[in-house]
């Protein structure tokens, strides 16, 4: 799953050859921003790939969206470089190679899908520590096709990002895609079913040990990236071709890891990969042991909510106040990305390259960490939205300090940004598992993916800064100077994160009580008033009455046997206490 995913992080390297595109083809900055655009606005389709995910699964998706990518990727460069006869009108060259990159990037949602939709049923109790490692590789993996580029690529001008041979980015990326994707495929083929019959206490600890190599891996990966980035223009080519090669390696290792571990996990004959859920009848017999050894509490088996398909997910009050805080957090992050390089001019500051580095640095550092934290407050009984919420702080206390539009203020908002924008990718995952369920997680999943990425690029990335920043132009002027091109728009974006705080909240206030029913206490419950059904006293006054005579009548000198037991409506899950009737205390 490590080298599937890496290849989905290609569809965020336009920056790399779009300059080169814009010389060749004379394109307008509008024109270029406009390719960019259209291609994250085909993530309001992700949702469909989502659904291959769900029907096909994890290895025949890979390799289908593998197939797509490589293939748009591929005639990307054959017609940006002239192999295929181009229009002589601009807009029908800037549409075409558009529907390319939308097309590539639909093919990155199959593998995004199938990917994290595996991860979530296949490492349940470790879901967030999983996802967080898959999400980091992810971050690396502009860089490293960069970086491999320009280790395979002879006689390219590192000082001329307008060069034509910046094109052939995307056929080096098409290849990469293609060989991943035929290696990843083949192995998860082998070996997804069988992870999924995995035993517990050995297979977790077979878990954590690979998944700290994977750390290791990630460590060294981001090492050698960053070495040739730096070195790239100190040393002669072959240091270059080198380094690219090392990468290769690392890159591959995790498959070639990928099959010795799962045979040692089978050792045992039970299973944490069957039903999460015990029968009813086991339950009950540990609520009884507990009770009669005297213990208060009952280990309660990590599950997750109904399993909600897209459509019945929609119409629930859920659904939109989840999307509408990762909509703000991602878009505010999106927002930084993309508008850096013109919020450092504006000030007279040229720290906006440093700056990008600072925020790509410290949002993988959150995509690896906050997965890890999504587990931590999962074992300490908190939901996991709370990541997003206190993301959210985050993101407003780095617009506050592009308010003060300082460079040193501009610098640090960029580098808690960063922090902000990486924790949504990993707890976007396990949330939506935990909320809607795993069953249709790749379709759930990819309708906050896609939507969370085209309404945070369109609005917050696109729209207000850019109506902020038109507002203060000057008659004739193309670029605005001082601190007022963008106050309007931190201020602005500042506001919508403190709204998004609210709904967060609020999702987490509404779904305490609900959730504690889907994350495990319902088959608990449902046990005990199964087994009290004839002892149950009824809510109707006569019968109760008679009741309690009955039980006078034949045990005048022990507690009645009817009983009846009611849960105050205030914490009571409203499902239970629909079922239930209202009441407000505990009685014999």
């Amino acid at each position: 799953m490590l080298v599937a995913a890496a290849v989905t992080g290609s569809s965020y390297t336009f920056g790399v050859y779009s300059s080169a595109l814009k010389e060749k083809y004379k394109f307008s900055q509008s024109q270029l921003d406009n390719i960019s655009t259209l291609c994250f606005c085909s993530g309001f389709l992700t949702w469909l790939p989502g659904l291959i995910a769900d029907r096909l699964g994890p290895s025949r998706t890979i390799f289908l969206g593998g197939s797509v990518q490589s293939t748009s990727f591929i005639l990307f460069y054959l017609y940006s470089s002239s192999f295929f006869p181009n229009s002589a009108n601009n807009t029908v060259n800037m549409l075409f190679l558009a529907i390319l990159l939308m097309t590539q990037f639909l093919g990155s949602g199959c593998v995004v899908a199938a990917v994290f939709s595996t991860t979530v049923r296949t490492f349940p109790k470790h879901r967030g520590l999983v996802t967080g490692l898959i999400k980091g590789w992810v971050g690396l993996c502009g860089g490293m096709i960069t970086q491999i580029f320009v280790g395979v690529v002879w006689g390219l001008d590192l000082d001329d990002q307008d060069d034509e041979a910046w094109l052939s980015f995307t056929l080096v990326a098409g290849v990469i895609v293609v060989f991943a994707t035929l290696l990843s495929s083949r192995v998860l083929g082998k070996n997804a079913e069988r992870v999924e019959e995995a035993e517990g206490a050995k297979f977790d600890a077979q878990v954590r040990r690979r998944v700290k190599m994977g750390y290791v891996i990630l460590v060294a990966m981001g090492v050698f990236v960053v070495s040739s980035a730096l070195l790239e223009k100190y040393v002669p080519h072959f240091v270059l071709s080198i380094f690219a090669f090392l990468i290769v390696c690392i890159y591959v290792s995790p498959s070639l890891l990928a099959g010795d571990w799962i045979d040692s996990a089978f050792s045992d004959e039970r299973s944490n990969f069957a039903p999460l859920l015990k029968g009813e009848d086991d339950v009950l017999s540990n609520i009884l042991d507990a009770e009669e050894g005297g213990v208060t509490s009952i280990s309660v088996p990590q599950t997750t909510g109904p399993d909600y398909t897209i459509r019945t997910m929609v119409q629930t009050l859920d659904f939109y106040l989840l999307l509408y805080s990762l909509v703000v957090l991602i878009g505010s992050g999106i927002a930084v990305t993309t508008n850096s390089g013109q919020m450092f001019s504006s000030i007279g500051s040229n720290m906006s390259a440093v700056s990008s580095t600072i925020f790509s640095v410290t949002q993988s550092f959150a995509r690896v960490s906050c997965g890890v934290l999504c587990d931590m407050l999962r074992r300490k009984s908190w939901q996991r939205l709370w990541v997003v919420l206190i993301g959210l702080l985050v993101m407003m206390t780095s617009y506050f300090l592009f308010f003060i539009n300082t460079e040193i203020s501009m610098v640090l908002g960029m580098a808690i940004s960063g922090l902000a924008f990486g924790s949504a990718w990993p707890t976007m995952v396990v949330v939506v598992s935990e909320t809607f369920g795993m069953k249709n997680m790749g379709g759930n999943y990819m309708v906050y993916d896609g939507f969370a990425s085209a309404v945070g690029t369109l609005v917050l990335g696109k729209l207000i800064p850019e109506q902020a920043y038109n507002s203060h132009l000057e008659p004739g002027e193309t670029e605005c100077t001082g601190k007022d091109c963008y106050e309007a728009a931190y201020g602005n974006i500042l506001l919508i994160c403190a709204s998004a705080v609210v709904t967060s909240y609020i999702f987490i206030s509404r779904a305490k009580a609900d959730r504690m029913l889907d994350m495990g206490l319902e088959p608990h419950l449902n046990a005990v008033l199964e087994a009290m059904e004839g002892l149950m006293k009824s809510e109707d006054e006569t019968q109760a009455y008679e009741q309690e005579l009955k039980d006078l009548r034949e045990n005048p000198t022990k507690d009645p046997e009817h009983r009846l037991t009611a849960i105050s409506p205030r914490p009571c899950p409203r499902r239970l206490s629909a079922s239930q009737g209202p009441s407000s205390g505990t009685r014999r």
